[in-house]
């Protein structure tokens, strides 16, 4: 390029021409308009996210309870001997007291689960940047973020979700979350896992911690070995895929790795860890044969009871929650 005088001279001269001035000041006014667009949306964007955000807020349900809903009915006798659990599908649960519950079952659920459930209020955000973080790596969305308050919700205040469009499942999330927080400033964190291991299912039709331990292991919930806590721990992902009767060796796999986030937490020590580790438990739990859970068999007398503890009791759930003795079959 010519950069001698005459050549410069030129250059300048065209620069300071009013053509040039012209279309200089008509793309800045065009650059102005258009960043003062971006600004407009951007800021209208925001005020209707915002605006959506506190209406679904204003919609979420109100007065809420955390416990669930239905449990078995229990048939006593004179003798105060249960003789017949009355349950449906939605009802085959035995609500035990948070003293019941051994530590190892609660800590096999927040080691797998909801490892900082101690430390959020609800809502564990690092936990969803850990998980968003991780699913970008691999490209999926493996990874949930939901603390047990969470799940609580989801299972006892929107009848575990299984909304059918991505709307409807967005807005229940931002409720459950403004429902986490606001439970655990009124509800004790014990109380809380309490009626979550009360409330989740954990396959083969067995809803809660009491009523899976009698269906796969023959016993009170209390009565669990370590090892026992980390099976049923490891169901909560996938009830049906990951039942130790039907994928004994996936659950296994399961158990396992609780054990070792239960070490790497403190729950329980490193020679505990190494003992059971190197045990295969789907052989010991193949010589428990399993359980069926009973179901109501007598429609006759459920027909003939039924109005008659309608007239005794105000409402099905007073129904559900008493002892129903000899007695009261002997008004059919």
């Amino acid at each position: 390029m010519n950069y001698n005088e005459p050549s410069i001279k030129k250059k300048r001269e065209e620069l300071s021409s009013p053509k040039k001035r012209r279309r200089t000041t008509a793309s800045a006014v065009a650059f102005r308009v258009i960043l003062f667009l971006i600004c407009a949306i951007c800021v209208s964007g925001a005020g209707l996210a915002y605006g959506s955000f506190k209406g679904i807020i204003a919609s979420a349900p109100k007065n809420v309870s955390l416990s669930p809903k239905y449990s078995s009915t229990i048939i006593y006798d004179d003798n105060n001997k249960a003789v017949q659990p009355l349950h449906d599908y939605s009802s085959n649960r035995i609500k035990v007291k948070s003293e019941e519950l051994p530590d190892n079952l609660k800590n096999a659920f927040i080691a797998i689960e909801d490892e900082r459930f101690y430390e959020h209020d609800g809502v564990d955000f690092k936990g969803i940047l850990r998980a968003l973080w991780t699913d970008l790596r691999n490209g999926s969305t493996s990874q949930g973020a939901s603390t047990l308050t969470q799940q609580l919700i989801k299972n006892n205040v929107f009848e575990a979700g299984g909304e059918s469009n991505i709307i409807a499942k967005i807005k229940r999330k931002i409720q459950e979350q403004y429902l986490a927080i606001n439970a655990e400033k009124t509800k004790p964190k014990e109380e809380i896992l309490t009626d979550y291991l009360n409330t989740i299912n954990l396959g083969k039709g067995n809803l809660g911690a009491e009523t899976a331990s009698k269906y796969y292991f023959g016993k009170s919930a209390k009565n669990l070995t370590l090892s026992e806590c980390a099976v049923l721990a490891g169901i909560t992902k996938n009830p049906t895929y990951l039942n130790p009767v039907d994928y004994p060796e996936a659950n296994d796999a399961r158990r396992k790795l609780i054990l070792k986030k239960m070490y790497q937490l403190n729950y329980i020590l490193r020679k505990n860890t190494s003992r059971l580790l190197r045990i295969t438990f789907t052989q010991r739990l193949r010589a428990i044969p399993p359980r069926e859970t009973k179901i109501l068999y007598i429609p006759i007398l459920q027909m003939r009871l039924s109005p008659r503890l309608s007239l005794i009791f105000r409402n099905k759930r007073d129904i559900r929650n008493r002892r129903l003795t000899s007695l009261f079959i002997a008004v059919a």
